[in-house]
């Protein structure tokens, strides 16, 4: 059964994830934020093309983790309203391969 943590700073994480997942939960922290931040590159770019501005705030939310043992890894971007005054969502999917999987 999958668990949610939620936590938005460091002293959260420690209070809120069991000490045996940490290590899971920040291997995934870091390739959500390397995913979130090669997203950056490529959307602020265009956005400043376009006339925009630049996605500032990156980190308004909690960050969420599902402890479900399967690695799999989201990061999403919302930004602007389309004319029915709908978020537009950029999602990105990734999956972290364990000790296990590098071993076969």
């Amino acid at each position: 059964m999958s668990e949610v943590y939620e936590f938005s700073t460091f002293q959260e994480f420690f209070e809120r994830i069991p000490a045996d997942r940490m290590a899971d939960c920040l291997a995934e922290m870091a390739i959500n934020l390397s995913m979130a931040k090669n997203m950056m590159g490529i959307i602020n770019p265009i956005a400043k093309s376009l006339g925009g501005s630049e996605y500032g705030t990156l980190f308004r939310k909690p960050f969420i983790w599902t402890d479900d043992k399967n690695g799999e890894i989201k990061a999403y971007i919302q930004f602007g309203a389309d004319d029915d005054d709908k978020k537009k969502t950029i999602t990105i999917s990734a999956l972290r391969k364990t000790k296990e999987d590098r071993n076969v």
